[in-house]
């Protein structure tokens, strides 16, 4: 958004050039139109909406009838995340506009965010070391994820286009990813609040996400 003055693009697909060598906004007629956001914004609802709740209470063991511990952990791993992130950013970034390969890496981070998503409802109590580097490394694919997807806009829409483009995207992604919280607390409700529903949870939404990305 600070680098375009609007948001990400609703989805990563090669837009239709002119002979002129201009941009015509997003091609239609793809067969692939690519990755929407839809996908990318779930995992801000889901981490802070639900699975942060389970990994402070019960993946980590309370002390004394106190989260503390675990809240320091949880900030500690989306620290160490975002860290990796920032660090990885400019290779990231040196790919996306050099390699000419930029689906190939959105693909790598998906699948990879995915399988994280999924293996991260396998940790339950006490086994908290294991998902903080299961979490970290599903945040890792998906903040990288980000980055390969935002090099597509300037090849997606024309500059007149963006804003429209981008709040409409920008809407049906909240709406899916509510639709999966509200599904999430559904699971919850049914299976419990315990390891098993949110187990439950976190192959939801890592079969979510994988739908969701299909068009890639």
């Amino acid at each position: 958004h600070d680098a375009n003055q609007v948001f990400p693009p609703g989805n990563a697909s090669p837009a239709t050039v002119s002979a002129a060598g201009c941009f015509s906004g997003l091609n239609a007629s793809s067969p692939h139109p690519g990755a929407p956001w839809s996908v990318y914004i779930l995992p801000y609802i889901e981490q802070t909406a639900l699975y942060q709740q389970f990994f402070i209470k019960q993946v980590v063991p309370m002390v004394d009838g106190s989260d503390a511990r675990g809240k320091r952990l949880w900030e500690l791993s989306n620290i160490s995340a975002e860290v990796v992130i920032i660090l990885l950013s400019p290779i990231m970034g040196a790919l996306a506009d050099f390699s000419g390969a930029k689906k190939k890496f959105l693909f790598i981070t998906y699948i990879g965010c995915v399988a994280a998503t999924m293996l991260l409802g396998l940790f339950g109590p006490g086994q908290y070391g294991l998902a903080m580097v299961c979490f970290i490394l599903g945040y890792v694919f998906f903040g990288a994820g980000e980055n390969f997807l935002n090099a597509f806009m300037p090849e997606i829409a024309r500059q007149k286009d963006m804003g429209r483009v981008s709040a409409f995207s920008w809407a049906i992604a909240y709406t899916g990813a509510l639709v999966s919280m509200g599904v999430g607390s559904a699971i919850l409700a049914t299976a419990g609040e315990g390891h098993l529903g949110f187990g439950l949870v976190c192959l939801w939404c890592g079969v979510y996400f994988l739908v969701g990305g299909l068009p890639t």
